[in-house]
């Protein structure tokens, strides 16, 4: 109910930066930019992988991504429902695109070099509203941790 009457102030200008944006692409990354801010702040480098994950992704320049960044930074910050993104994200995914964004989220966790708890657990809630199974979370996990080894 509060997340309703909260959209309902939405500034035009909030609303304006996000219709020009794919709905998926946003979707995707209002998630990354949530278990950044999980912990409470989202660090610099958390935010220069997540910039770095939609240019890769998206195959966007970084001007290009620019707004889709800010947009789903600001979203993350400033609402507490994941709802709209997992529905996007469950509408439209394959289960091989779902994985494939969970190695994405485990990525975004896994930058500071710390797991903290609140982290997996959000991981964890994840999984279960996206319909990834705990081996596949697991194994998105273990490619994550391997790819920021060996960058």
């Amino acid at each position: 109910m509060f997340s309703k009457v909260k959209n309902l102030f939405k500034s035009e200008a909030e609303e304006a930066k996000t219709d020009d944006l794919d709905p998926l692409q946003y979707a995707a990354a209002v998630l990354l930019f949530e278990v950044a801010a999980v912990d409470g702040h989202i660090g610099e480098d958390e935010e220069s992988l997540i910039e770095a994950i939609l240019v890769e992704e998206f195959n966007f320049s970084p001007d290009e991504a620019a707004p889709l960044l800010e947009a789903a930074k600001l979203r993350a910050q400033t609402s507490v429902q994941l709802l709209p993104a997992v529905r996007a994200i469950n509408d439209n995914y394959s289960d091989a695109n779902k994985e494939h964004l969970f190695e994405l989220l485990w990525r975004v966790v896994l930058a500071d070099g710390t797991r903290e708890d609140y982290e997996s657990v959000l991981l964890r809630r994840l999984a279960g509203l996206l319909y990834v199974s705990d081996k596949a979370s697991g194994i998105a996990r273990r490619r994550a941790t391997n790819k920021l080894e060996t960058s």
